[in-house]
């Protein structure tokens, strides 16, 4: 799912200059789409939820074997996991690879021996690596900053991008029940916590709206939900839980406005494509998340971890005309035209891939 919906059409590009794709994933029901795509599947437990010293040595081996079998000519890695123990293994064979920093993780936010632990598997693993792409300044600043990666190797991405055709501009609401949509995995640092709370205290004001919560629930993570405490906010009219979906526009186009707490991110493909359909985006004024908004033009920013922040900032929306709100979501489509088209990001690897290995 990750690889289709992030990355389908680097592939697609890839595939038409000629190159054959493998790839190296957990098995879900994507699989045959990727294999529609032309691509070459190799199914891997890549497990990102857990550190587990035993199952990461085999898994470490597994790609080791995988990587032997292939000859891959160039490698592209994402995600934490993948970008340690792949580039490891691609600098024991001498193997051309890019990695891309999606976001640093739980481990990063924290504070404890994990933390620690990361950062020297980062160190020791990019010594050989080609190019590191970062989504946003502040990670790259702290990968360079801790020495994991010289400066030189590195360089900024859009994100994974958005392609434009696929999230169109879609007519503005003009209903006054207002709909505050949260898209993102069901996990107390996505800002759920915040987006709840901040919740309840506008239903104590304001009876014509609505705060929607969609995404996958993640299990074996320690900063998960459970359906129950979802459930229960559900009994409590809080907010209403529309569970995981392949295709998240026709709830874009229904809302009113696109929010995500996030307590930090890599670039939040859930703001692009709120942003992208034209619907007014808020969320906390952190990594990630500011680099997708102009606040006070597409949308505002919060402070972080603060629910009286972002109800502040929802009720300061709720507030603007509807002139005003649908000028702001026309602002959001515009900056992600200019700064966030997906085919930017396909034109730097493709320009990345060609210098590295030529």
């Amino acid at each position: 799912w990750n690889i289709f919906n992030f990355r389908k059409g680097l592939i697609i590009k890839l595939i038409k200059k000629g190159y054959k794709i493998y790839i190296l994933s957990s098995e879900d029901s994507y699989k045959k789409e990727l294999i529609k795509l032309g691509c070459i599947i190799y199914p891997i437990n890549i497990n990102n939820k857990k550190i587990n010293p035993l199952f990461d040595i085999i898994l470490l081996f597994r790609i080791y074997n995988y990587y032997k079998k292939i000859k891959p000519n160039i490698v592209l890695h994402f995600n934490i996991k993948p970008v340690i123990y792949g580039s490891f293994v691609s600098g024991l064979l001498n193997i051309h690879h890019i990695n891309m920093i999606t976001g640093l993780g739980t481990a990063f936010i924290s504070k404890n021996i994990i933390k620690k632990i990361v950062k020297f598997l980062y160190f020791i693993s990019m010594q050989k690596t080609n190019m590191v792409f970062f989504q946003n300044k502040d990670d790259r600043n702290l990968f360079v900053k801790n020495n994991l990666i010289k400066k030189k190797f590195t360089s900024l991405i859009p994100g994974s991008g958005i392609n434009l055709k696929y999230y169109p501009l879609k007519t503005y609401p003009k209903n006054n029940h207002f709909i505050f949509l949260l898209i993102s995995r069901i996990l107390w640092d996505k800002g759920i916590k915040e987006f709840v709370m901040a919740a309840k205290l506008l239903h104590s004001k304001y009876s014509n709206l609505t705060f929607q919560l969609l995404g996958p629930l993640e299990k074996e993570i320690s900063s998960e939900i459970s359906l129950k405490q979802i459930k229960l906010w559900e009994k409590d009219k809080i907010i209403s839980y529309l569970g995981f979906v392949k295709d998240v526009r026709p709830y874009i186009k229904k809302s009113h406005c696109v929010v995500l707490p996030s307590y930090r991110e890599g670039t939040p493909k859930s703001l692009l494509e709120g942003a992208a359909m034209g619907r007014p985006i808020i969320a906390t004024n952190t990594t990630g998340c500011k680099e997708v908004i102009d606040h006070g033009l597409n949308g505002y920013l919060c402070k972080n971890k603060n629910y009286i922040s972002l109800a502040n900032s929802m009720e300061k929306f709720i507030k603007l005309s509807l002139k005003k709100k649908i000028d702001m979501g026309k602002k959001g489509r515009i900056k992600i035209m200019n700064e966030f088209d997906e085919k930017k990001v396909i034109n730097l690897y493709l320009e990345t891939i060609k210098k590295i290995t030529t």
